[in-house]
């Protein structure tokens, strides 16, 4: 039954088709049965389409690695954001946000997830660097500000260098971009970690 299974399963030949054709969907759902092989959750794993499961955790961290690398890109051409509007208007102001809305709150839940599961600290690094400019697609999403802020703020204090670097530049720049609540949020949290 394996045999079946890991046939049917997502490959990277498919992922890499996505990514190149900004296919955002199949992108996410990849992203999310990455998450899911982490979680060890069977239900999930279960439920997951053969066509989006993925059964082998190396190729769990290409896709990680592959959506945190391309997300941005594709989501800033889904609405038509240039490089030069990034800095100066957020993604919910743009016409085809509700179009993706959906998606990238599954993309922000799920990097929100992998921050707290994945403990290899290159992965993890990498990761957090990834979500900086994620940042900015959490403006809808105040829930997932505040949960994303309580996985930083517990991995400040994390024991590598580079994680704690990360996680901090993280929380300062979810403080620049929605300042107030957030901001209260992010001194205080750092007040007590530290």
């Amino acid at each position: 039954e394996d045999t079946e299974e890991s046939s049917d399963s997502l490959n990277k030949k498919l992922f890499a088709q996505w990514l190149k054709h900004r296919k955002l969907k199949g992108v996410v759902l990849a992203f999310r049965a990455a998450a899911a092989l982490y979680e060890d959750d069977k239900d999930r794993l279960a439920q997951t389409p053969a066509r989006y499961r993925i059964l082998d955790i190396e190729f769990a961290d290409y896709v990680i690695a592959g959506t945190f690398k391309n997300a941005v890109k594709i989501m800033d051409w889904i609405l038509k954001r240039k490089s030069k509007d990034a800095k100066q208007e957020l993604p919910t102001n743009f016409k085809k946000w509700h179009e993706i809305k959906t998606l990238i709150k599954w993309l922000l839940q799920t990097s929100i997830v992998i921050l707290g599961l994945v403990v290899e600290e290159n992965l993890l690094t990498m990761a957090l660097n990834s979500c900086i400019p994620l940042i900015q697609y959490m403006d809808k999403f105040q829930v997932l500000q505040k949960r994303f802020l309580e996985r930083c703020l517990k991995l400040v204090v994390h024991d590598k260098e580079s994680v704690r670097f990360q996680a901090f530049i993280c929380i300062r720049t979810l403080a620049q971009v929605f300042q107030f609540p957030i901001v209260d949020l992010c001194m205080k949290g750092m007040f007590l970690k530290l």
